[in-house]
């Protein structure tokens, strides 16, 4: 059975081009980026050549497994890193957005005012209410008058 390392550019080539000895802890941007260059170029192409067909599984594989050192789906450590941080900072904002979760009784809210007095009870703003019950957060506040009215 073939796997994706089977159908790498890197293949044939020396593992030291990608686990580089030198210039690994060198604080300079310029030695490190110079010592990474040859094997980015593989992994990117370049030179007529073109990109590894298996780049996403590589990167893949060694955010799966979390090893620090080489050049691994095109990029080296100081990328990987950075790209994990972005992806952190989009799971975290995209958790933020969502708002707190919702407890099962919640999850049945149907947009009545009853149900909004209950979120409101709980806790949620206007703006998180709205979004779970897919009414206008101007709906919420008519609503939460009604409740406090005895209206509805």
């Amino acid at each position: 059975m073939t796997t994706w390392r089977d159908r790498a550019a890197c293949l044939d080539e020396c593992p030291e081009l990608f686990h580089p000895p030198a210039g690994i802890a060198s604080p300079s941007l310029a030695v490190r980026r110079a010592t990474y260059a040859p094997a980015k170029a593989i992994c990117n192409g370049g030179d007529g050549e073109p990109a590894c067909p298996v780049r996403a599984e590589c990167l893949a594989w060694i955010n799966a497994h979390e090893s620090g050192h080489g050049v691994w789906g095109g990029l080296d450590p100081s990328e990987r890193e950075s790209l994990r941080r972005r992806a952190d900072r989009a799971a975290t904002r995209a958790r933020r957005k969502a708002g707190p979760p919702m407890s099962s009784t919640e999850e049945h809210c149907q947009g009545t005012p009853a149900d909004v007095a209950l979120l409101t009870a709980r806790g949620h703003s206007a703006a998180e209410i709205s979004r779970r019950l897919g009414i206008s957060a101007r709906t919420v506040t008519r609503m939460r008058a009604q409740v406090r009215a005895g209206v509805a």
